[in-house]
């Protein structure tokens, strides 16, 4: 557990938990009530409905009997004026409340405009994109930090490029390609998360073109690049000398780190290129993950059967997995990186005893919203320096201060193997 410290500022809350009746919400209260009691943390639940919100606080009392003291704080999500009344207590907002694409736009404006940094788990890159285009600027005028993407989607893809980039620097190296590959992990599906997926399928060609470009949330967004397709059958990765297939999450978790890549510059590495994968065990394995992943993309793109699954299979917002199968989840996430003259660095990224969408992520969510709120100092000295302000990313937002926060919390960044014989 990671101790508050004092705030920067001096607001009545260090952090507001917006969205705290949702599924994603509710867990991330539960880690506070869990692992911050006693530690003086001042922080409040919000959202739109008083009843819920004060039925869970009352379900955390078991966790932490003093929780009803904690405040609550109500607005919706298209309540501009009620939103700003909020943002104006708090010196972090943790957002868990999507589809962002419909519910998140007036809290990152009210953020920018009330100098409140920001951290969500969306996932949704055309929003992504539009938060960037119209609050970038703004954001770093007034020295806030609007950091997307702090759950399974994207920190261990993003901040395991930053550890391995780091790492490889270290021992003077120049980092020429990095893969993410996904390994195994066990957990589940929540209705939030499919109701975020149907709505950029529903979105029409203005999102899906924004989707498609591989450096999509660069500073210039048709930046072209030798960038690998997120899409294949199968393909033998020399990095990580093993078989792989595409991974579902390469499409945001690749763009992420292209841009913190973009925004950090020379020290990522002139023209460092950045994939991402998903293990497999043999060709059979790559082939029959990557047939599985069309033949479900199929179903979905086509409107009568996504209906169908929308109807009878997929979960609602506010369901996910069950309480057993996230307490006894885990992930694992390798990364391993490329010199110029041929050396190799490889690292894992993983975490235990939690399942990597939900309890997971509601980890590695508060962790960036404390990091944010409590460790400005640390942030100010890291080395090299981080993006002081804009629309950002973990590890351009962050860094080396999210990754001690995130160890200290249970996630492991651990160099596994390194080549010093140079193949050139």
């Amino acid at each position: 557990v990671n101790p508050p410290q004092p705030s920067a500022m001096s607001r009545p809350y260090s952090i507001i938990v917006w969205g705290a009746t949702g599924f994603t919400g509710r867990l991330v209260c539960e880690h506070i009530a869990k692992d911050y009691k006693g530690t003086g943390l001042r922080w409040a639940m919000a959202g739109r409905n008083q009843k819920k919100l004060e039925e869970v606080r009352e379900s955390l009392k078991q966790y932490d009997p003093e929780i009803t003291n904690v405040p609550i704080e109500i607005a919706d999500a298209q309540d501009s004026d009620a939103i700003q009344k909020i943002v104006a207590k708090t010196d972090v907002v943790i957002a868990t409340a999507g589809p962002f694409t419909l519910y998140g736009s007036k809290m990152v404006e009210a953020c920018v405009k009330n100098k409140a940094h920001y951290v969500d788990i969306t996932g949704e890159v055309g929003w992504m994109r539009d938060m960037i285009d119209t609050y970038h600027g703004a954001a770093k005028e007034a020295g806030v930090k609007i950091v997307h993407t702090c759950g399974y989607d994207s920190e261990p893809a993003d901040l395991g490029a930053y550890f391995v980039v780091s790492e490889m620097r270290k021992r003077g190296m120049v980092p020429k390609y990095i893969e993410g590959m996904a390994g195994d992990a066990k957990g589940g599906f929540s209705g939030g998360t499919a109701a975020s997926l149907l709505l950029a399928l529903e979105s029409g060609k203005e999102v899906t073109d924004k989707l498609a470009k591989t450096r999509g949330l660069n500073p210039d967004p048709d930046e072209k690049g030798d960038d690998p397709s997120d899409f294949f059958l199968y393909r033998w990765s020399e990095a990580h000398n093993s078989y792989t297939a595409p991974f579902v999450m390469a499409g945001i978790n690749t763009r992420v780190v292209r841009r913190s890549r973009a925004l950090y510059g020379e020290w990522y590495g002139p023209k460092l290129i950045y994939s991402e994968t998903s293990q497999t065990n043999s060709l059979l394995g790559s082939l029959g993950m990557s047939s599985v992943m069309g033949f479900a993309g199929g179903l979905l793109a086509f409107p009568p059967t996504r209906w169908m699954l929308t109807k009878f299979v997929l979960p609602k917002p506010g369901e996910g997995p069950s309480r057993d199968l996230m307490m006894s989840g885990f992930w694992t996430f390798h990364v391993a990186g490329v010199a110029e003259n041929g050396q190799k660095l490889k690292a894992v990224v993983q975490d235990k005893k939690r399942d990597p969408g939900y309890w997971g992520t509601a980890r590695m969510l508060l962790e960036s919203g404390l990091c944010l709120a409590l460790n400005q100092k640390e942030i100010q000295a890291a080395e090299p320096a981080l993006v002081p302000a804009g629309v950002l990313t973990p590890a351009t937002a962050m860094g080396p201060v999210i990754i001690d926060r995130l160890q200290k919390a249970g996630i492991s960044f651990e160099v596994s193997d390194v080549v010093t014989e140079a193949k050139l």
